[in-house]
């Protein structure tokens, strides 16, 4: 007679890796998309809002990236002066930018991505994008994928925040506003009214007449 024993199978999960040495606090990565060069109006808008993210991060480590077609060098750096310096040359740099202008946002995010990956960076860790939007190679899928690609944060606790510029076309503020609800993050549209304030009133907690202050350029960090 053919004796059958049961076992019962108990999932387990694995704990997460402890993250990269003064990650423990979380890991903020700043990407640039170098395709906002040609406006002045998207500068300008750009330098105020990078500006702003990176000086209310106090704890953990800011990844600096700047990408166009490819994403280019990713540099991990203290909170403070040292992620503020690197900052400066990199707005520097994109306003002397001479195309030609081209975001490979998918590009982008897959380095991200990997980069949080390899850093282990614990739950609670977030990409900032800012960007015009273009997206290179865009087809009737690019927002089913864009999506994919963003729902692969939250499952790691991590979140994706997106600014887009003032001259940023009606479609593609939906596609990314569509990828930041995706990777549980939010979406800033600096070419709406309230685009800065918010911006602003999440990122440094301003009362509403102080975010009228600093939509008028008082109180507002900037290159000297």
């Amino acid at each position: 007679q053919e004796h059958r024993e049961g076992f019962k199978i108990t999932q387990v999960s694995l704990p997460k890796p402890a993250a990269a040495e003064g990650l423990e606090d979380g890991l903020t990565v700043i990407a640039i998309d170098s395709g906002a060069a040609p406006a002045p109006s998207d500068l300008d808008a750009a330098e105020t809002a990078l500006l702003t993210v990176v000086s209310q991060i106090n704890a953990g480590g800011v990844g600096l990236m700047s990408y166009g077609r490819q994403p280019g060098e990713f540099t991990l750096l203290r909170p403070g002066t040292d992620s503020m310096i690197a900052l400066q040359g990199e707005v520097r740099r994109l306003r002397t930018t001479v195309g030609p202008y081209e975001s490979g946002q998918f590009e982008m995010l897959s380095a991200a991505y990997s980069n949080m990956t390899r850093l282990n960076a614990p739950r609670g860790s977030r990409v900032v994008i800012v960007t015009p939007g273009r997206i290179e190679g865009e087809s009737e899928s690019t927002r089913a994928r864009l999506q994919s690609l963003g729902e692969l944060f939250p499952r790691e606790g991590w979140q994706v925040d997106v600014v887009t510029l003032p001259l940023t076309v009606a479609h593609t503020r939906d596609l990314m506003a569509a990828l930041a609800a995706s990777a549980g993050g939010r979406y800033y549209d600096l070419g709406a009214t309230d685009g800065m304030s918010a911006l602003l009133r999440d990122w440094m907690g301003l009362k509403l007449s102080d975010v009228i202050d600093a939509e008028l350029g008082i109180g507002v960090p900037s290159i000297a």
